[in-house]
């Protein structure tokens, strides 16, 4: 059934009188808006296909969090060096006033170019997220971390004398300003956050684990990612690194619950080209022969020497990338929407890599039919 003409004009009239009253796109058709988010991209191509979008959507509030100590610094450090990369600028409310420069520059950030804050009060730290946001200046505004925001009231009074819930009440207060201030805008806020064992009973009779700050931050979030250790890597008795699984519980961009393991190496993060292999391994791009990695006429022995030569052989490893995002798009949606039609073009022309030769055994003859 088509619109009725008249009742089409009429509604023309009224956003065009809206528009006048409240301001240039207050109201507009949905055909005017983009057709897909713009996102941020953390330059690891497994967490780009989690997210669903290709990166940290813009114009929404992320929330990450993880119990202490599996990564979500490092993690966030890594998305601000490759906002910056891109030509972005970032900034870092350090809430928890334990920002280590030294460790960011290690991670690829750079400092010099980093707006800092340092707030004193979780109301402090907010009002300077929206600020910040508001001048349109970053790209990226993370807050490390909603746990350790300190309500002003409790700065004031003794230990003792805090009102409980006065965190929660602080959030659910300062999350309508931020989200009203990211929704406006170009930029990606992204929380950190850390959990916490909730004292009470569950149905199976022990604590449940719930992030700090209420309920508030869970409803503005578009998307909540949880970063889990799953064990720590070890060389002998040393421990150099950890595995980890993020997970995206809630995502309103893209499917929910999807998830990606991820290798972490102290002082290095999460290594892009690691992880690059891993996903080729997933979807079949590369083949496993017993020890071996096999790339063409190429082969490796494991994963992490066909890692070292792809870091050696660049023009490998973006042709891998290339493949990967083509099988990912036969599946679904392509992470990046922008390199599609590129995709299509150049990997489909692309001359494939001959196969060895398969040798039959000596003195076995082919039965011919």
């Amino acid at each position: 059934m088509k619109p009725d003409p008249e009742k089409k004009q009429a509604a023309g009239r009224a956003a065009q009188q809206l528009n006048l009253r409240l301001g240039e796109g207050a109201v507009r058709r949905m055909d005017e808006l983009p057709g897909h988010a713009e996102a941020l991209s953390t330059g690891i191509l497994g967490i780009d296909h989690v997210l669903g979008v290709g990166g940290v959507p813009r114009g929404r509030i992320t929330e990450l969090y993880g119990d202490a100590g599996c990564g979500k610094t490092t993690l966030a450090l890594q998305l601000v060096a490759q906002t910056q990369r891109g030509g972005g600028t970032a900034a870092w409310i350090d809430a928890e006033h334990a920002f280590d420069p030294a460790y960011a520059r290690a991670l690829g950030v750079d400092v010099p170019e980093l707006y800092f804050s340092q707030p004193m009060t979780g109301e402090e730290a907010l009002i300077t997220a929206v600020r910040l946001v508001e001048t349109g200046v970053p790209d990226l505004v993370v807050l490390d971390s909603v746990a350790a925001l300190l309500p002003g009231e409790e700065l004031r009074e003794e230990l003792s004398c805090g009102r409980p819930g006065a965190q929660a009440r602080m959030l659910s207060i300062g999350l309508r300003g931020l989200n009203r201030a990211v929704g406006s805008s170009s930029a990606a806020a992204l929380l950190l956050n850390q959990l916490r064992t909730d004292i009470r009973p569950s149905a199976s009779g022990t604590g449940r684990d719930r992030t700090a700050g209420g309920l508030a931050l869970g409803f503005y979030a578009s998307v909540r990612l949880e970063l889990k250790l799953l064990y720590h890597l070890m060389s002998g008795e040393e421990c150099t690194g950890s595995r980890l699984r993020l997970t995206a519980r809630k995502n309103r961009l893209a499917p929910p619950y999807t998830g990606v393991e991820l290798e972490s190496r102290l002082g290095r993060g999460i290594d892009p080209v690691t992880d690059l292999v891993e996903q080729c391994l997933i979807m079949g791009i590369l083949q496993r022969e017993g020890r071996l990695i096999r790339m063409g006429r190429v082969r490796e022995e494991g994963p992490e020497a066909m890692a070292e030569r792809l870091r050696q052989h660049p023009e490998e490893a973006e042709r891998l990338r290339r493949r990967l995002l083509l099988r990912w798009r036969e599946d679904g949606p392509v992470p990046v929407p922008c390199e599609a039609q590129l995709l299509q073009e150049d990997i489909l022309t692309e001359p494939r890599l001959p196969e060895p030769p398969v040798c039959e055994p000596a003195g076995e003859k082919r039965s011919v039919r």
